[in-house]
């Protein structure tokens, strides 16, 4: 099991293997961790500047072993006490991630949505890299089902199905995976926005759902811990209502210099994107304080939608 093994490649042909758990604890233990790394990886990876995460993406664990992960999903510790000599190798199937991104989506618990989320979005900020750098790319159809099977995987991801809607005394971490989830869809179908109506519904629906769920109180301990990732969350979903503000107020432009003036043009209500954005900035204002780097993506965030505006 890949949780079990340190391979030092530096080192030669090394392959240090741990000692065997002494119990089911230890061994949930043990696939818990490995889970946590690969989301912490993410997370990172997330929180990163542009720049470096090309670099970040390409040295982490999901993508270094990539599909051949086998460590079985994590399941909360309580479980593995009431499951007395369990080991990992009895629920050995093969391929964890092949599998979960291949296959239908089939009902798993929390923490399973957590750790799922993550993968969805390690895959969807590689798929928006490549796209960005890879001219090419665009123009392959084994690209195209890639993002069509991401999009499909994000969602009816099992997260959607069998997570609890956030709510006022939900756990952080339930908020926090309901704003994964919602980076994921951002990360992949903000590239095509401009020119695929079903990514501009799903960007602009991840947006909101980022600011709806974030809009529910975290306690101060909480909020410092996990601010460089919500905050990166947030100010995702207040550049993709950016987007949307600015496409929508070029199209009014537009109707409105037109000869003809009977078809109103499809697109968001103005003041309901400007309101939904000024609680994004509500929301990153709240995070700012105390975090240099949501400090910097707030002043990003209003220095773009104060340049918009005074251009008008």
């Amino acid at each position: 099991m890949l949780h079990g093994a340190l391979y030092l490649d530096s080192l030669g042909e090394l392959d240090a293997h741990l000692a065997p758990a002494q119990d089911s604890v230890e061994e949930g233990e043990r696939v818990q961790c490995f889970w946590a790394v690969v989301s912490l990886q993410t997370s990172i990876n997330l929180a990163s500047q542009p720049d470096s995460q090309s670099m970040g993406l390409n040295s982490c664990l999901l993508e270094c072993l990539g599909r051949e992960i086998d460590t079985p999903w994590p399941m909360q510790i309580v479980e593995y006490e009431l499951m007395e000599g369990y080991r990992s190798a009895d629920n050995y199937e093969g391929e964890t991630i092949q599998r979960f991104m291949m296959k239908e989506p089939s009902g798993e618990p929390y923490p399973v949505g957590h750790v799922q989320a993550t993968v969805l979005l390690h895959h969807s900020m590689r798929f928006s890299k490549k796209w960005a750098s890879d001219i090419q790319l665009t123009e392959s159809s084994s690209s195209m089902n890639t993002y069509t099977s991401l999009s499909t995987r994000i969602a009816h991801c099992v997260c959607y199905h069998t997570l609890p809607p956030v709510y006022p005394s939900c756990t952080p971490e339930l908020i926090l995976t309901h704003c994964l989830i919602a980076a994921a869809s951002l990360s992949l179908h903000r590239p095509f926005v401009a020119f695929d109506p079903a990514a501009q519904t799903k960007c602009l629906a991840a947006a909101r759902a980022t600011i709806q769920s974030l809009h529910l109180p975290i306690s101060p301990e909480t909020a410092f811990a996990v601010t460089p990732v919500l905050g990166t969350i947030c100010a995702s979903a207040c550049n993709a209502l950016l987007d949307e503000l600015e496409r929508t107020r070029t199209m009014w432009a537009e109707w409105a210099a037109a000869p003809i003036m009977s078809i109103l043009p499809a697109c968001e209500q103005e003041s309901i994107l400007l309101m939904d954005l000024q609680e994004g900035i509500g929301i990153l204002e709240m995070y700012a304080s105390g975090s240099p780097l949501a400090e910097h993506q707030l002043k990003a965030i209003q220095q773009r939608h104060n340049s918009h505006y005074a251009s008008l």
